[in-house]
């Protein structure tokens, strides 16, 4: 028999470039986010992740991906396939 485990989506705090907080984002708003920058070719955007700033360019791309930085999809498929 299967339990359902109860899975509290990680959010972040997200900032316009002139470092104003826009909220926090879950996963699936993180992902439209990047979406509106690519599609508008915004700069200077960042999430802020265990104090540190994690710019997002203009083509939606993330300067680096720490540890734990919603990264749950990925290790969940990654189960899936082995």
């Amino acid at each position: 028999m299967v339990k359902i485990n109860k899975i509290i989506l990680q959010t972040c705090e997200a900032f316009s470039p002139d470092d104003k907080s826009l909220g926090f984002l879950n996963y699936f708003e993180f992902l439209d986010f990047k979406i509106q920058i690519k599609e508008k070719k915004l700069v200077g955007y960042y999430m802020l992740y265990n104090n540190e700033k994690i710019y997002i360019d203009e083509d939606g791309r993330c300067d680096s991906y720490p540890k734990g930085f919603y990264d749950l999809v990925d290790i969940q498929l990654d189960k899936l396939i082995q």
